[in-house]
């Protein structure tokens, strides 16, 4: 399947749909890891993270996102856990 892909789309295409499909396998590992060791009862809302190859993903541009206190608090405690690894 991936060869015939490869001659349809080309390489550098299939490299980037690889590595997009890496990055969600090892966010997933990274963010099943954070949950078990932080131990966070804010229910207040859901919070879920991927972590990403930029160049790899096709997004434009980011907008600046105001965020609440405890939302800012939870992505804080995060960072500091990925910053670790």
């Amino acid at each position: 399947m991936i060869d015939k892909l490869r001659s349809n789309v080309g390489q550098a295409s299939v490299n980037k749909l690889i590595t997009m499909r890496k990055d969600m396998d090892i966010s997933k590992e990274l963010w099943d890891e954070y949950t078990k060791k932080v131990n966070d009862n804010n229910n207040e809302f859901e919070l879920n993270v991927r972590v990403l190859t930029k160049s790899q993903w096709p997004i434009k541009s980011l907008d600046e996102v105001r965020m609440n206190e405890i939302f800012t608090l939870r992505v804080q405690r995060f960072t500091n856990f990925y910053k670790k690894k």
